[in-house]
């Protein structure tokens, strides 16, 4: 297979796949409902995430190793002589290399990282605008979790209603009906009449004509022996 056909039947299969992402995979009514590689692929299309920090990252670690490694190498070699014996020493480059590698190599980062950090700042406030995460957590270099962002939206809404159902009024007829003052004042008993009982009781003086209890012996008023 010849290198034309080669691109012809790579740029085909390029294009079906293209087609099959686009339709089964990038619409918006395919959120939260993929799993696993699906949504690896979602997210990864998307830019849902970014990678280049870890990507430079590496490139930094392993920068700044080679400059190490190298320039202490550098210490003890030397250079080739037109003739093929002899050569000066390369210590002093090795001594640069060691010392200048990494603080140029951390510089470089340390400004590409400037340029992401704002781009991830951006990412995070359009995010937080919009809702859609938690501020507290959002990490714009991570995949964020839909199971949490749906359960947020979830409990949202069932507060909402809740909320609402407190605020709505509710018409009870028993409610609304008047009570009936309550007179806790109580009228006081009449007192009974002194009735024939009462007089049956009671004697009268004959001297001097006071009520004398029945039993007493002597008038209370007066004195007098009572038969």
């Amino acid at each position: 297979m010849n290198i034309g056909t080669s691109i012809g039947i790579g740029a085909v299969l390029a294009l079906i796949a293209a087609i099959v992402v686009m339709v089964l995979i990038t619409p918006n009514s395919k959120e939260g409902q993929l799993h696993g590689f699906a949504k690896f692929l979602r997210d990864y299309f998307l830019m849902k995430y970014l990678v280049i920090e870890s990507i430079l990252r590496f490139i930094f670690i392993l920068s700044t190793c080679a400059c190490i490694f190298c320039g202490f190498f550098l210490l003890f070699g030397k250079t080739p002589s037109f003739y093929g014996y002899g050569g000066s020493s390369t210590a002093g480059a090795g001594l640069l290399v060691m010392v200048l590698g990494p603080i140029i190599t951390r510089i470089s980062y340390e400004f590409m990282m400037i340029t992401i950090m704002l781009l991830k700042n951006t990412m995070e406030i359009n995010a937080k605008m919009k809702g859609e995460v938690d501020s507290n957590t959002f990490n714009a270099f991570k995949a964020p979790d839909t199971g949490k962002i749906v359960s947020s939206i979830a409990n949202a809404a069932q507060q909402a209603t809740a909320k609402a159902a407190q605020e709505t009024p509710v018409n009870n007829a028993a409610n609304s009906a008047p009570v009936a003052p309550v007179n806790n004042m109580t009228s006081p008993a009449p007192a009974a009449p002194a009735g024939n009982a009462a007089q049956e009781n009671v004697k009268i003086c004959p001297k001097c004509g006071a009520n004398v209890v029945e039993g007493s012996l002597f008038c209370v008023n007066c004195g007098t022996k009572i038969d």
